[in-house]
Protein backbone atom coordinates (compact mmCIF):
# COMPACT_ATOMS: atom_id res chain seq x y z
CA UNK A 1 0.00 0.00 0.00
CA UNK A 2 1.21 3.51 -0.81
CA UNK A 3 1.46 6.08 1.96
CA UNK A 4 -0.84 8.99 1.17
CA UNK A 5 -0.39 12.71 1.77
CA UNK A 6 -2.05 12.59 5.21
CA UNK A 7 0.24 9.78 6.40
CA UNK A 8 3.33 11.51 5.02
CA UNK A 9 2.45 14.81 6.73
CA UNK A 10 2.15 12.95 10.05
CA UNK A 11 5.65 11.50 9.52
CA UNK A 12 7.45 14.57 8.16
CA UNK A 13 5.36 17.52 9.38
CA UNK A 14 6.79 20.78 8.11
CA UNK A 15 10.13 19.32 6.97
CA UNK A 16 8.67 19.69 3.46
CA UNK A 17 6.60 22.65 2.33
CA UNK A 18 2.95 22.15 1.32
CA UNK A 19 3.82 22.44 -2.39
CA UNK A 20 6.03 19.34 -2.12
CA UNK A 21 3.33 17.04 -0.74
CA UNK A 22 1.35 15.26 -3.42
CA UNK A 23 -1.61 12.90 -3.21
CA UNK A 24 0.70 9.88 -3.21
CA UNK A 25 4.17 11.13 -2.38
CA UNK A 26 6.60 13.97 -1.89
CA UNK A 27 8.27 16.01 -4.62
CA UNK A 28 12.02 16.34 -4.03
CA UNK A 29 13.80 19.48 -5.16
CA UNK A 30 16.91 19.74 -7.34
CA UNK A 31 19.81 20.85 -5.14
CA UNK A 32 23.07 20.23 -7.00
CA UNK A 33 24.15 18.59 -10.25
CA UNK A 34 27.30 16.72 -11.26
CA UNK A 35 28.54 15.44 -14.60
CA UNK A 36 30.04 12.01 -15.10
CA UNK A 37 33.46 12.89 -16.54
CA UNK A 38 34.89 9.52 -17.38
CA UNK A 39 33.57 6.07 -18.02
CA UNK A 40 36.89 4.22 -17.75
CA UNK A 41 40.49 4.98 -17.00
CA UNK A 42 43.37 3.30 -18.70
CA UNK A 43 47.06 3.03 -18.07
CA UNK A 44 49.75 1.60 -20.30
CA UNK A 45 49.28 -1.89 -18.90
CA UNK A 46 45.84 -2.09 -17.39
CA UNK A 47 42.29 -1.12 -18.30
CA UNK A 48 40.35 -0.07 -15.21
CA UNK A 49 36.59 -0.38 -14.96
CA UNK A 50 34.00 1.24 -12.75
CA UNK A 51 31.36 -0.83 -11.00
CA UNK A 52 31.21 -3.49 -8.29
CA UNK A 53 33.57 -6.46 -8.21
CA UNK A 54 33.85 -8.76 -5.20
CA UNK A 55 31.74 -6.26 -3.25
CA UNK A 56 34.32 -3.50 -3.90
CA UNK A 57 32.79 -0.34 -5.36
CA UNK A 58 34.75 1.71 -7.90
CA UNK A 59 32.86 4.86 -8.79
CA UNK A 60 33.61 7.24 -11.66
CA UNK A 61 34.77 10.81 -11.23
CA UNK A 62 32.21 13.59 -11.23
CA UNK A 63 32.54 17.34 -11.51
CA UNK A 64 29.95 19.84 -10.30
CA UNK A 65 27.82 21.52 -12.96
CA UNK A 66 27.59 25.24 -12.30
CA UNK A 67 24.15 26.77 -12.52
CA UNK A 68 23.67 29.94 -14.56
CA UNK A 69 21.82 32.48 -12.40
CA UNK A 70 19.97 29.68 -10.61
CA UNK A 71 19.21 27.65 -13.75
CA UNK A 72 20.84 24.39 -14.78
CA UNK A 73 21.18 23.81 -18.53
CA UNK A 74 21.30 20.12 -19.49
CA UNK A 75 22.69 19.20 -22.90
CA UNK A 76 21.10 16.44 -24.93
CA UNK A 77 22.99 13.17 -24.79
CA UNK A 78 24.74 13.83 -21.46
CA UNK A 79 24.39 11.90 -18.22
CA UNK A 80 24.06 13.84 -14.99
CA UNK A 81 23.82 13.01 -11.30
CA UNK A 82 21.19 14.98 -9.43
CA UNK A 83 21.60 15.63 -5.71
CA UNK A 84 18.10 15.89 -4.24
CA UNK A 85 19.23 16.76 -0.72
CA UNK A 86 19.14 14.83 2.55
CA UNK A 87 16.08 12.75 3.29
CA UNK A 88 15.06 10.09 5.77
CA UNK A 89 12.98 7.09 4.73
CA UNK A 90 10.62 5.79 7.44
CA UNK A 91 11.45 2.46 9.09
CA UNK A 92 8.17 0.99 7.82
CA UNK A 93 8.44 2.00 4.15
CA UNK A 94 10.59 1.99 1.04
CA UNK A 95 10.69 4.84 -1.45
CA UNK A 96 10.80 4.72 -5.23
CA UNK A 97 11.42 7.73 -7.44
CA UNK A 98 9.80 8.98 -10.63
CA UNK A 99 10.61 11.97 -12.78
CA UNK A 100 7.95 14.65 -12.79
CA UNK A 101 5.93 14.37 -15.98
CA UNK A 102 6.77 17.82 -17.37
CA UNK A 103 10.47 16.96 -17.44
CA UNK A 104 9.73 13.52 -18.93
CA UNK A 105 7.70 15.22 -21.66
CA UNK A 106 10.77 17.34 -22.46
CA UNK A 107 12.81 14.19 -23.14
CA UNK A 108 14.25 13.56 -19.68
CA UNK A 109 14.88 10.05 -18.36
CA UNK A 110 15.45 9.20 -14.70
CA UNK A 111 17.62 6.37 -13.37
CA UNK A 112 17.13 5.56 -9.72
CA UNK A 113 17.20 2.81 -7.18
CA UNK A 114 14.99 1.95 -4.22
CA UNK A 115 15.57 3.79 -0.96
CA UNK A 116 15.39 1.14 1.75
CA UNK A 117 13.62 1.35 5.08
CA UNK A 118 15.51 3.56 7.50
CA UNK A 119 17.80 5.11 4.89
CA UNK A 120 18.96 8.53 6.04
CA UNK A 121 21.20 10.51 3.74
CA UNK A 122 21.56 12.21 0.39
CA UNK A 123 19.28 10.97 -2.37
CA UNK A 124 21.07 10.93 -5.72
CA UNK A 125 19.57 9.92 -9.05
CA UNK A 126 20.82 9.72 -12.62
CA UNK A 127 19.34 11.98 -15.29
CA UNK A 128 19.73 11.65 -19.04
CA UNK A 129 18.11 13.97 -21.56
CA UNK A 130 17.27 13.55 -25.22
CA UNK A 131 16.80 17.32 -25.71
CA UNK A 132 18.46 20.41 -24.30
CA UNK A 133 16.55 21.04 -21.07
CA UNK A 134 16.73 23.90 -18.55
CA UNK A 135 15.60 23.47 -14.94
CA UNK A 136 15.78 25.94 -12.06
CA UNK A 137 17.73 25.04 -8.95
CA UNK A 138 15.29 24.03 -6.18
CA UNK A 139 12.61 23.10 -8.73
CA UNK A 140 10.51 20.07 -7.83
CA UNK A 141 11.91 17.40 -10.17
CA UNK A 142 11.36 13.93 -8.69
CA UNK A 143 8.38 12.43 -6.91
CA UNK A 144 9.19 10.00 -4.10
CA UNK A 145 6.45 7.41 -3.58
CA UNK A 146 6.49 5.53 -0.28
CA UNK A 147 5.36 1.91 -0.15
CA UNK A 148 4.57 0.27 3.18
CA UNK A 149 7.03 -2.49 4.02
CA UNK A 150 6.66 -5.14 6.70
CA UNK A 151 8.92 -4.27 9.59
CA UNK A 152 11.12 -7.25 10.37
CA UNK A 153 13.45 -5.14 12.49
CA UNK A 154 16.00 -4.64 9.71
CA UNK A 155 16.67 -1.21 8.24
CA UNK A 156 19.26 0.17 5.84
CA UNK A 157 22.82 -0.06 7.15
CA UNK A 158 24.84 0.35 3.95
CA UNK A 159 27.70 2.47 2.68
CA UNK A 160 25.60 5.53 1.90
CA UNK A 161 23.89 5.91 5.30
CA UNK A 162 24.37 9.39 6.77
CA UNK A 163 26.28 10.49 3.66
Amino acid sequence: MIKNETELKKIYGDYYDDEQYTTNGIDYRLKDVSILVEKTQSTNTELKYIGIVDNKKTLPNYIPLQDSDGIYHFRAGRYYIWDLGKHQIPDDAIAMFWLRSTIMRCGGVLNSSVADRGFNGTISVGFYCHNNVSISKNERVVQAVFFNSNDDGNTYDGDYQEE
